[in-house]
């Protein structure tokens, strides 16, 4: 009994519990430094390191329809400002904008289909093109790997009734290759810092689609094409090996919010919550809460997370907590 007793101990420390203190971590740590993003790769591609969901608090209490939808094609990302949210149909077909505070659709913007964007993803900026645009700056991701580029779009017009779209701006991403594995790419914008995030599919073996978060410097707007470089990268993260597709996702104080899942395809739906800076994720199944939609955009009204779905209503989530 007691050579068992002796041989257990062994394995135990032979094979400890995998902690967010682990030399793992060490490969996560050296990403914050502005090294040459290729030469970081192949030390992920070979490597077992995953960010670890440590001791977090947050959950989602209220899961509830908000308001009906009035689209009737295939709608994505969504961003809201003000009382307005602005919900992009795939290839840029329409834009459905919907007033939060009366509940009702108030304009439909109507473009000629561009059958490579996905507009997977929108968020507004807080930086505004003119002193006198009613709403600032407008990026939309595209989800696409042969168009992986972000428009960058100014909101024209006086009133409700009469704006438009204007693209000023195309940033384009990493083409994606298996060396870098960046396949899907959206952005999310985090103006008041001057960072813009693009969140991709680590694709390769060993990661299972791993979500792959990469920090950039935000462009200016000086260039009307810009070209992301290794130089502007601050840091990269991958995480959750679950075969839950990225969809529209929100930066908010320090916090980076994903939705994930088709439920379509028979994906779980995820509400993943990100501390990019130090590391932390928390995921919550928001099929387990009975959450049955395809979610596409959310975005911050009034300060609660409202997820708009793909033609199954807009919905409010109320997140709940911290991570310690």
């Amino acid at each position: 009994m007691k050579d068992l007793l002796i041989y257990i101990i062994a394995l135990f420390l032979a094979f400890p519990l995998i902690s967010c203190d682990s030399d793992e971590d060490y490969i996560l740590d050296s990403l914050e430094k502005k090294e040459n993003v290729s030469e970081l790769l192949p030390i992920l591609n070979n490597s077992k390191a995953n960010i670890c969901a440590v001791s977090y608090k947050y959950d989602v209490q209220d899961l509830s329809l908000y308001m009906k939808q009035s689209s009737s094609g295939s709608v994505q990302g969504a961003a809201c400002y003000g009382d307005y949210l602005f919900q992009f149909e795939h290839g840029l077909k329409n834009v459905y904008i919907y007033n939060l505070k009366t509940k009702e659709l108030v304009r439909k913007l109507e473009y000629d289909l561009q059958s490579s964007y996905h507009c997977n993803n929108a968020n507004f900026s807080t930086q505004f093109y003119s002193p006198d645009d009613m709403f600032p700056l407008l990026y939309v991701s595209q989800q696409n790997n042969n168009v992986h580029q972000t428009l960058v779009y100014r909101v024209v017009g006086d009133s409700i009734n009469n704006i438009n779209l204007d693209l000023i701006q195309t940033i384009i991403g990493p083409t994606p290759t298996d060396e870098n594995h960046m396949f899907y790419q959206d952005c999310i914008i985090d103006s008041e810092n001057g960072y813009f995030y693009l969140y991709a599919l680590h694709q390769c073996e060993d990661f299972e689609s791993s979500l792959y978060v990469v920090k950039y410097r935000l462009p200016s707007l000086t260039e009307p094409v810009k070209q992301l470089m290794d130089e502007d990268i601050f840091g990269s993260i991958y995480f959750d090996k679950r075969k839950s597709s990225p969809q529209g996702a929100i930066y908010k104080d320090g916090i980076i919010y994903i939705v994930q899942g088709v439920p379509g395809w028979k994906e779980q739906v995820y509400l993943t919550i990100v501390d990019f800076d130090k590391k932390e994720v928390c995921s919550i199944n928001l099929t387990e809460k009975g959450f049955k939609k395809e979610p596409e955009g959310i975005c911050f009204y009034k300060d609660t997370l409202i997820c708009a779905t793909n033609r199954g209503g807009i919905f409010s989530l109320q997140v709940v907590g911290n991570i310690n």
